[in-house]
């Protein structure tokens, strides 16, 4: 049996693999750049959006949410009578997008919350060398703002990307126990808030594609809506 000081390290250790992870990225975003966090976080939110479609009548078993031992897709969920298959991406900017901004923290020309609230700064990147930071004199925007057109061209991208990947997959023979197939995009941009989001959505229409029954956007936790109780904003994509 695990004792109880053993326990509180790995408690720790796991937390500190979290932070490190999200460090390493330098951007704000749903993932981590650490891989098994990034699976957790694809199970977690799966989760969400099924206690979100829940509520609007769907019954699909929470509890038998999982990660698929096949590289797709991504998670697993039972409903009466069969299964859903999720494949769970991001919704983000672009590496070189990525990339500029890292270096705009590295530079100190912007702060930066994490989404576990740590300031990413040359404190938080080097603490295990404990160097201190310097005192952040200018800021720019946290995140590139979104435009439609942006919008648009990157949900393309993405329905496509992940579809393609899903016909080589049937084409494998591996989709055949998967009754119900959703591709979930998720995001934590900052200039796509929920009434931006919905705006944006009411005024394009995504191409249809062959493998992905629904496509779901998502959005980072709200801590209350009409009812006093937080919930995550889930989109229905549009298909012409």
């Amino acid at each position: 049996m695990m004792n109880e000081s053993h326990k509180k390290e790995s408690i720790a250790d796991a937390v500190r693999r979290v932070v490190e992870s999200e460090e390493k990225r330098g951007y704000p975003s749903f993932w981590h750049a650490d891989n098994d966090t990034q699976s957790i976080m694809e199970v977690t939110a799966t989760k969400s959006w099924a206690a979100e479609l829940n509520k609007q009548g769907r019954k699909i078993r929470i509890c038998t949410i999982k990660k698929n031992n096949q590289e797709f897709p991504d998670c697993i969920a039972e409903i009466d009578g069969g299964q859903i298959g999720v494949e769970v991406t991001e919704l983000t900017v672009t590496e070189k997008e990525r990339k500029q901004y890292v270096k705009a923290v590295d530079n100190h020309k912007t702060r930066v919350l994490l989404a576990s609230g740590v300031e990413y700064n040359e404190q938080t990147k080097d603490r295990l060398e404990g160097t201190q930071t310097r005192r952040i004199t200018q800021q720019v925007p946290n995140t590139p703002s979104w435009d439609l057109e942006n919008f648009r061209n990157r949900i393309e991208d993405i329905v496509k990307r992940k579809n393609d990947k899903a016909q080589h997959w049937d084409k494998k023979g591996k989709l055949e126990f998967i009754d119900e197939m959703v591709l979930l995009i998720v995001t934590d941009e900052f200039d796509l808030w929920e009434d931006k989001v919905g705006e944006y959505l009411n005024l394009i229409k995504i191409p249809r594609v062959k493998y992905f029954d629904k496509i779901y956007l998502m959005l980072s936790y709200k801590p209350g809506g009409d009812d006093g109780n937080g919930y995550y904003p889930v989109f229905d994509v549009k298909r012409s």
